[in-house]
């Protein structure tokens, strides 16, 4: 099986130690491929398009099931294609993710794991880059909170020149809670208007049976009914691909990605389980000083508008956007596109 790309196998000890700066030519049209190898776990890496710009996004995916392997191969992909005419885009897969490889168990999936592997990354673009590169922070959903964890780590947002924040959250129980009265005010209003009423009874009954939502199971269950109450409102959306059978699609059967990929998520989902009630940034978010750009969608149950408005109320960046897109669900790069391209580019020509 033929990989049309450079394969570079990245050792933590040539990251720390011995990597030149500007391994890589810096090209309009870039296509690398390599391996980020830290703490026991071999992550894919794909960096995209203008380089030479001097100015690259990393892309951290979302999850459970997520994938920068599927971002970065995705051929509609009109977000990043936009962007990376511009700019580059660096796409990795996450411990127990995608097409990453390694042992992983209990031990090794940690809060504190994801950042160091992401700060791990971030030491590698430089050296292969050049310590004068601009670079920005991409989370779409889980990624998000990834990478609110990383800048509110000790000093690591000042390797970073703004954060751009894509339907992710950083507190799993405050959103859900939130989310949860979200259900209610729309179930009240799309059964007024007769629209999928025996759906939204059932979402209403069990929501006014809870209080607050504190355990497990009622954890996963109003998160499965975000999903649900996302299809149901799916005439005020906008989606610009069908990109949730173009995942499977790419996982399954394009070189080099493959079934295993799929798989190693079982581990990602697992450490979610494990941690719902533990995922909470509130405490650190004061610790931010750097641009922000906050977007989320309006009918986005799982990142309600009080969540973002805690974020933007307790950060403490000069520069600072909360923007509520009004046609999209979750993930705005997969909404309203081309306004969310054009704002993110301003954002990053204000900060770079």
């Amino acid at each position: 099986m033929k990989i049309p790309f450079k394969i570079l196998s990245v050792l933590l000890i040539c990251l720390l130690f011995a990597c030149e700066e500007n391994d890589f030519e810096l090209t309009t049209n870039a296509d690398e491929f390599f391996f980020l190898r830290n703490d026991g776990a071999d992550m894919p890496v794909w960096v995209k398009g203008n380089t030479a710009s001097k100015t690259i996004i990393i892309y951290l995916h979302g999850g459970p099931a997520g994938s920068g392997s599927f971002h970065c191969s995705i051929q509609e992909s009109q977000f990043v294609k936009s962007l990376t005419n511009d700019y580059a885009m660096v796409f990795y897969d996450q411990r127990a993710t995608g097409s990453s490889q390694g042992h992983f168990d209990k031990s090794s999936m940690t809060e504190e794991q994801f950042v160091d592997d992401l700060d791990k990354l971030i030491s590698l673009i430089y050296s292969k880059y050049g310590s004068d590169i601009n670079l920005f922070l991409y989370g779409i959903s889980w990624g998000g909170y990834l990478g609110t964890a990383y800048i509110t780590t000790d000093n690591y947002q000042d390797k970073i020149k703004g954060w751009i924040n894509d339907s992710g959250n950083h507190n799993q129980l405050l959103a859900a809670n939130y989310g949860k009265e979200m259900l209610i005010y729309y179930g009240i209003q799309q059964i007024s208007l007769n629209r999928n009423k025996n759906d939204w009874t059932e979402i209403l009954n069990w929501c006014e049976q809870k209080d607050t939502i504190l355990e497990l199971n009622d954890f996963i269950q109003v998160k499965d009914y975000f999903y649900k109450a996302r299809r149901l409102m799916s005439d005020s959306t906008v989606h610009t691909s069908n990109w949730q059978s173009s995942y499977q699609n790419t996982m399954l059967y394009n070189s080099p990605y493959s079934a295993s990929a799929v798989f190693s998520n079982n581990f990602f989902h697992t450490y979610v389980a494990d941690n719902y009630d533990k995922l909470n940034l509130t405490d650190k978010l004061y610790k931010i000083t750097i641009p922000v750009l906050l977007a989320r969608g309006k009918y986005d149950f799982g990142v309600p508008q009080q969540v973002y408005d805690e974020v933007f109320e307790k950060i403490n960046s000069e520069v600072k956007y909360n923007v509520t897109f009004n046609k999209s669900e979750h993930a705005i790069s997969h909404g309203e596109t081309d306004l969310f391209v054009d704002m993110i580019k301003d954002f990053i020509n204000e900060n770079k």
